[in-house]
């Protein structure tokens, strides 16, 4: 009885501490949809009609038409090989994860007083 009994409160512990870490993880993705909207991810790297966030979308400047990657978790053609470091190091210094400067294709100065929080619930919305 004492077995079961414990069985039964370590399965209750486990799925509360679950549903709890889910709670946070639906929380995170919420704050950085929101991050996403603010920051106007899809005005560069959505193209109308286009997938969201899937690039795409030439802009045409004086030095020629720059194309906004895609932004999506796609592991091939997406961000889902990046990890949230490499993320976090092209928002505060427009550096990409191959080495690349962005800048000033990516406006990454404007992004470089968001919150380490911010960024972070940003990086769990896009992946």
């Amino acid at each position: 009885m004492r077995t079961l009994a414990l069985t039964l409160s370590v399965g209750l512990a486990t799925l509360c501490w679950t549903s709890a870490i889910a709670a946070d993880q639906a929380d995170q993705i919420i704050r950085g949809q929101y991050q996403a909207v603010l920051g106007d991810c899809a005005g560069c790297h959505t193209r109308p009609g286009g997938k969201p966030l899937a690039g795409g979308l030439p802009l045409e400047t004086p030095f020629g038409a720059l194309i906004p990657p895609n932004i999506t978790p796609d592991s091939e053609t997406g961000i889902g090989n990046w990890s949230e470091a490499d993320f976090r190091n092209m928002m505060k210094t427009g550096i990409g994860h191959n080495g690349v400067r962005l800048y000033p294709a990516m406006p990454y100065p404007a992004y470089t007083r968001m919150t380490e929080q911010d960024i972070s619930d940003l990086w769990a919305y896009l992946t």
